[in-house]
């Protein structure tokens, strides 16, 4: 971080920034500055100094607006790599009807809340409709939470009741965030925010031991003295809440003349006198906390706001306030719901105030006009993106000697070290000196050219001071490389069904899956006109007449049916409101988990029988590695590491690398059997053919 610091800090504009956002923090009543004419890779780069530099001097937790995910994840990776401790707070779909639903993004979205109240994180980078959605209240979330410590008394049966009442889910064994399970006096555990899931053993009421497990192997993999339990759902449903609840629907199903709403109504009121989960509490959230608050409510008005692109933010929010009215129109009309509590978020006029309100910068590219905002300041830097070098030496030559000549002092990035070292090599004999650097390096007298490895970002010149970034990353990957993903916003492991990743995907005649409807036929997409707006919707016949219509960004609710007579047209499809569909997924849960049994069973004798630990890596291993000449893609990165990280412990390996022709299961193969030679032990590599084995 100091690196770039230092170099922005030879801005003047850049420090009469910085100077007057810290005033504006003390203010009695602060407004934001503006600061226009940055590229992306300058912009995060300003935001990820101007974070540290308040958080360095005691500041809360920072809270960064984009106009979309993209923007999201390209800040996330530049503030990682620069290492601020960053999270995504995401968008969630609210769930309106009594169906299953994953709760992925709420124990995403409690984790990065959490860490706002502990003050872990240095900045929280979200959408300004996910930051509109309403949640968990602040007071709400911090009664909620609890801790349990080694050598503390506590009740079993009280911790069961605690985390049922948190939303947590009691099952056989632990493999999702969000669920715990009891074998006598042992109770795992996995709390929304953390990476692993946690097994604390009981000596009567007294927690005797406590540690981190590993999720696909149930062993434990570190000793701890104390977690932090959070709800696992954003929407705690107490007694008072539910009755609130109750008397609505009574006077829904009253009211209304629908007999298939009124059906929907008494699902819902079964629901709620049997005391279980109300999967459709996100449709009754204004009744369920006395004060509706969102992610903007946990910042105080001393804290810092960034915008990134006003005008696109406030686009956003307009569109999220159309959505939002289609939805609850729909709801309204078919009774399921009254226009008294139908409110699920705030609008733009929380958002603009949040802003207009608070210390903080609104980065734009350009200057335009900002109605009814009041700024402290606005100040203009001059900035260049710069373009990748990564399979152009000649020029990057060409560019170099230009800023040398110009009196450009230059910053090459690069990704690992062997890089750095032939990267000097190569400029050494155009008779230009670079030296490798750290972080701490500052610029002096009679050096102007530097390299600088393992800082994946983005190029771009700052012309007023004469400095530049030049990348030598491949074009978009200092945006998109995941060695900066924190554990938590790793990438999921796909479940074994077939995804559907885009509209190109399917064609029509294509049997689907629903996850609530079943097996349909793919009819494509249609262009339907509702009140003057027209969307694109996906049409999914089903069985007899039914049919349905899809809005496109739903497209992740479906998936391609890879099972059995999907050629010969002789699938029978499934038919909307019966009981088939329904059967049909109890019956694979149950085969599933009496499959789960037999592979626990199989596992746990392997976990008991010995095997080889073959060393970590070392230098002549990550030599061998920065050798080969295309850059990994995340699937070979990810396959690589859990290779490894199996070699190298002392059990049994098991493990089937897949993939198509020419996606790189040779490179993964061949850093494998490197690292097996290099622990003493002899290598064969079976191929199916000679002219494959001539290749290898």
């Amino acid at each position: 971080m100091n690196l770039i610091s230092n170099i922005l800090k030879n801005e003047r504009e850049y420090n009469e920034l910085l100077k007057t956002v810290k005033e504006q923090m003390t203010a009695r009543v602060p407004h934001p500055s503006r600061l226009v004419g940055l590229c992306d890779g300058a912009r995060n780069a300003v935001f990820a100094t101007v974070i540290a530099d308040l958080r360095k001097n005691g500041a809360q937790t920072v809270l960064l607006l984009v106009p979309d995910e993209k923007e999201a994840l390209r800040a996330f990776n530049t503030f990682s790599a620069l290492g601020l401790n960053a999270k995504s707070y995401s968008f969630r779909d609210f769930v309106f009807y009594n169906i299953s639903a994953s709760r992925e993004y709420e124990h995403e979205r409690l984790g990065v809340l959490h860490s706002i109240l502990d003050g872990t994180c240095d900045v929280v980078i979200t959408t300004p409709d996910a930051a509109l959605q309403y949640t968990m209240p602040r007071g709400k979330l911090e009664s909620a939470t609890f801790n349990l410590t080694v050598n503390d008394s506590a009740e079993m049966s009280k911790i069961k009741e605690m985390l049922v009442m948190s939303g947590y889910q009691s099952v056989d064994m632990v493999d999702g965030v969000g669920q715990f399970s009891v074998r006598g006096g042992i109770l795992d555990v996995f709390p929304a925010g953390n990476d692993n899931p946690v097994r604390i053993e009981f000596f009567g009421d007294d927690i005797d031991s406590m540690g981190l497990f590993d999720i696909i192997t149930q062993r434990r993999i570190e000793q701890i003295d104390e977690v932090k339990i959070t709800p696992s759902r954003e929407l705690i449903v107490d007694s008072e809440a539910r009755e609130r609840i109750k008397s609505t629907v009574r006077s829904l199903i009253k009211k209304t003349k629908s007999e298939q709403s009124k059906d929907a109504l008494s699902s819902e009121l079964e629901a709620i006198n049997a005391g279980g989960e109300l999967r459709f509490a996100d449709k009754y959230i204004s009744l369920v906390y006395e004060n509706c608050e969102c992610l903007l409510d946990y910042f105080t008005d001393s804290s810092v706001i960034l915008c990134k692109e006003y005008n696109a933010c406030i686009d956003r929010v307009k569109s999220y306030e159309w959505h939002t009215k289609q939805n609850v129109t729909s709801l309204l009309e078919d009774g399921l719901v009254s226009g008294s509590i139908a409110n699920y978020g705030g609008d733009f006029e929380t958002i603009n105030k949040a802003i207009s309100t608070h210390s903080g910068v609104i980065a734009d590219s350009f200057m335009s006009s900002i109605v009814d905002m009041r700024f402290a300041a606005i100040f203009s830097m001059t900035t260049k993106q710069t373009v990748s070098y990564s399979d152009n030496f000649e020029l990057l030559i060409e560019d170099l000697r230009s800023y040398i000549k110009g009196g450009f002092n230059t910053v090459l990035l690069c990704d690992n070290e062997i890089m750095a070292k032939n990267l000097s090599a190569m400029l050494e004999k155009e008779q230009i000196s670079a030296p490798i650097v750290n972080d701490d390096f500052a610029f002096t007298d009679g050096i102007n050219t530097v390299i600088r490895f393992g800082l994946a970002l983005p190029g771009f010149e700052l012309t007023a001071s004469h400095y530049a970034l030049l990348s030598t990353y491949a074009a978009g990957s200092a945006y998109n490389s995941t060695q900066f993903r924190t554990k938590k916003n790793k990438s999921k492991k796909k479940s074994a069904r077939e995804k559907i990743m885009s509209y190109a995907d399917l064609t029509e005649g294509d049997y689907v899956v629903h996850v609530t409807h079943g097996i349909g036929m793919f009819l494509g997409i249609q262009s339907v006109t509702v009140d003057g707006v027209t969307r694109d919707y996906i049409k999914i016949k089903y069985a007899g007449t039914d049919v349905i219509y899809l809005p496109c960004e739903q497209l992740d609710s479906l998936s391609k049916y890879i099972g059995a007579r999907s050629e010969d047209g002789t699938l029978k499809l499934s038919r909307i409101g019966g009981g088939e569909w329904g059967k049909t997924k109890r019956q694979v849960k149950a085969a599933a988990k009496e499959m789960a049994k037999e592979l626990i069973q199989l596992y746990a004798e392997r976990q008991r029988r010995p095997g080889f630990a073959f060393l970590p890596d070392d230098d002549m291993q990550r030599d061998f590695e920065a050798a080969f000449p295309y850059e990994e893609t995340d699937g070979q990165l990810n396959a690589i590491s859990e290779v490894k990280r199996d070699m190298e412990t002392a059990r049994p390996m098991d493990r089937l690398l897949c993939g198509d022709v020419g996606f790189g299961k040779t490179e993964v193969a061949l850093r494998s059997a490197f690292k097996a030679v290099e622990s003493g032990k002899q290598v064969a590599i079976l191929v199916p053919t000679t002219i494959l084995a001539l290749q290898h």
